[in-house]
């Protein structure tokens, strides 16, 4: 039967070379060719030897696909992609505001990405490998839009690489199966419907068990995503996280590939990277302890390629430990949750994956992973980190990943000896169906929402890297290296000039700048304030903006700032603008489509750098006057500037 073998070891590389190519593109944007170079050669001769040892070692029954059902997975994986929310068509999740910010500002800012505050300066230090693609698509064409396509294609792509080596991993060598195995991974969850509803007989916990789908309670922040919320929510810890598993997975016993497999996932997912390392770890400690010849044990941990890997990735840890090791309120640190008021909480979140264990326990019972899958899956609920405890949260995907999988073999299993014992085969089944209760509800919610074609709005982290208080510490914890100047990763390794960061900010003296939603529209200019561009306007967001203009043909003279305003919101409307704490223009605005004029000295002008800071005291917004239920507090609808 003709078909595509994905038994072979080209498909096997092909995974590698997608996890690899967003590393590749962090290390020729983000480093110095002195370091970066040395880098990439390193890990691609890496790549080179395990190419070749995949060519020797390539065996086993094949596995073919038919060219039919390899073009409904590809299909299947864009409709996948969509549905969580990639291309902006359909409602995206609450975390995609995030993910359009850092999108937009790779987009639209030299790398690394670097913001200047009134309130001090910061780099992006976050995990990006996995926008890193799209964004340089995006760059090139000066377009978000662009950058958004491409991430849906490129996320797409990897969904299609996961779905093949699922099949591959699972044994699907039936169509039946294969689409089995498909309808699973969109929807498959641990059964915390039933998790839930244990939690309100205990009578502590609320016997209403439709909201907060994911949430079992609201003492202790505790979540095991469903695959299909993890997708939609947040993708960088789905795609290459699920890729990287499912290659672990192959041949979890062989040592010597750990690095190459884990130590990507440190710039796509830090807190998956540490929920596989701590399943690569089990593995070490009990072959420490199982076998006599530890020499052996000891030579593959350190084999050439994990000691190439690991240096190869000491630039993205110091890139990395900048965030880490930086300032941290309390609220996004480590700690230690302590159950014992609340035990409840933890064994009916517990029996949510549970059950699935327990029913494919016999089959799996001396597979050395599947305890450690369970060991993991019941441990991290013991700490926390992050507001909403991510390390919980995501650090449990590649086990959560590999329950899923062992429950797909077992079903498989179970499918042939159906008319011997169909107990087994059932209650899995069941529980299958139980599991996607909320996953199915979400997407539901989400097909509901009417598709858009113009995409989703972009904004900046820029109004986020603030210290002051002006932002909750989620925003302002989580994505930078705060006074990045002084970092060990911008110092010796970053391929920025020490003033490069002002080019971001350039303006030429009499350019008319609008908010025109593209690439180098208006918004690049303010560091907070203004909310996302609707058609040719942009309305202020909040009692203050900031605007930042890098202007190299400055000479003595005084400048005028010219303002263009669309609309007064709830007129009239104070403005008062500031250059310091010298006040330069202060006046109640009522008259719509008119143009604003503010003086500035030329003291003002600083190095070639001017900053002003706006206020709005009487901002208000639509919810507060029973308008809508549009939270943003405005003032003034802003079309164009130019300074002259």
């Amino acid at each position: 039967m003709s078909g595509v073998d994905i038994h072979g070891a080209r498909f096997t590389f092909s995974c590698y070379v997608y996890i690899y190519l967003g590393v590749a593109v962090f290390f020729l944007g983000w480093v110095k060719a002195i370091f970066s170079v040395p880098a990439l050669v390193l890990l691609g001769f890496c790549l080179w030897k395990h190419w070749k040892e995949l060519r020797e070692e390539e065996s086993g029954r094949p596995l073919i696909v038919r060219p039919w059902v390899l073009a409904a997975a590809a299909v299947f994986s864009v409709l996948f992609c969509l549905v969580a929310g990639q291309g902006g068509f359909f409602v995206q999740a609450g975390d995609w505001e995030k993910h359009n910010h850092v999108l937009n500002d790779l987009v639209t800012s030299h790398w690394p990405v670097c913001y200047h505050n009134d309130d001090g300066e910061a780099m992006l230090t976050y995990y990006i490998a996995q926008y890193l693609v799209p964004a340089l698509c995006g760059k090139a064409a000066g377009s978000f839009r662009v950058a958004e396509i491409a991430l849906l294609i490129y996320d797409a792509i990897g969904i299609f690489g996961v779905l093949l080596l699922l099949f591959r991993v699972v044994r699907a060598d039936t169509v039946k199966k294969q689409a089995v195995s498909a309808f699973v991974l969109v929807f498959f969850g641990t059964c915390l419907f039933l998790g839930k509803a244990l939690y309100g007989a205990t009578g502590i916990g609320s016997t209403d068990i439709s909201g907060a789908r994911e949430w079992i309670s609201n003492a202790v922040r505790l979540q095991y995503r469903a695959l299909y919320t993890n997708l939609r929510w947040a993708f960088p810890q789905a795609v290459v996280p699920w890729l990287a598993t499912l290659l672990f997975f192959e041949d979890y016993r062989d040592v010597r590939l750990y690095c190459l497999i884990g130590a990507p996932l440190l710039l796509y997912a830090t807190f998956p990277f540490l929920g596989l390392a701590v399943l690569m770890a089990g593995v070490v400690v009990y072959r420490l302890f199982a076998e006599k010849d530890r020499a052996a044990l000891f030579k593959e941990v350190f084999s050439p390629q994990n000691v190439a890997v690991a240096v190869g990735f000491l630039i993205p840890v110091v890139y990395l430990m900048g965030n880490l090791t930086g300032e941290k309120v309390p609220e996004v640190g480590f700690s230690h949750i302590d159950y014992g008021t609340l035990p409840a909480v933890y064994f009916c979140f517990v029996a949510a994956f549970m059950v699935y264990s327990v029913v494919i326990f016999k089959r799996f019972q001396d597979d050395l992973l599947f305890y450690l899958v369970n060991i993991s899956l019941l441990l991290f609920p013991f700490f926390r980190m992050g507001i909403y405890n991510d390390l919980a949260m995501s650090g449990s995907i590649p086990a959560v990943f590999l329950l899923m999988v062992f429950v797909l073999q077992a079903l498989f299993a179970y499918s042939r000896c159906m008319a011997r014992s169909p107990k087994r085969m059932i209650v899995l089944v069941l529980l299958l169906a139980v599991g996607a209760v909320y996953p199915m509800e979400e997407m539901a919610g989400v097909l509901k929402e009417p598709i858009s074609l113009k995409g989703a709005q972009a904004g900046s982290l820029r109004a986020w890297a603030r210290r002051d208080g002006t932002v909750g510490a989620a925003e302002a914890y989580n994505y930078f290296t705060y006074d990045h100047e002084e970092s060990l990763f911008y110092r010796f390794f970053s391929r920025r000039e020490p003033d490069e960061w002002k080019e971001e900010f350039r303006y030429d003296l009499g350019q008319v700048v609008s908010f025109d939603d593209t690439a180098q529209d208006a918004h690049r200019y303010f560091t907070q304030g203004v909310s996302w561009t609707d058609l040719d306007h942009a309305w202020t967001d909040g009692n203050g903006a900031g605007l930042y203009l890098y202007i190299p043909d400055h000479g003595e003279e005084d400048l005028r700032l010219h303002l263009g305003l669309h609309m007064v919101y709830d007129a009239p409307q104070q403005m008062i603008v500031r250059c310091g704490d010298e006040v330069l223009f202060d006046e109640s605005i009522e008259a719509e489509e008119t143009m604003v004029t503010v003086p500035i000295p030329a003291d003002c002008v600083r190095e070639q750098m001017l900053g002003l800071t706006f206020q709005f005291p009487d901002a208000v917004s639509p919810k507060d006057l029973g308008e809508s239920e549009d939270e943003r507090r405005m003032a003034f609808g802003l079309r164009s500037f130019v300074v002259e």
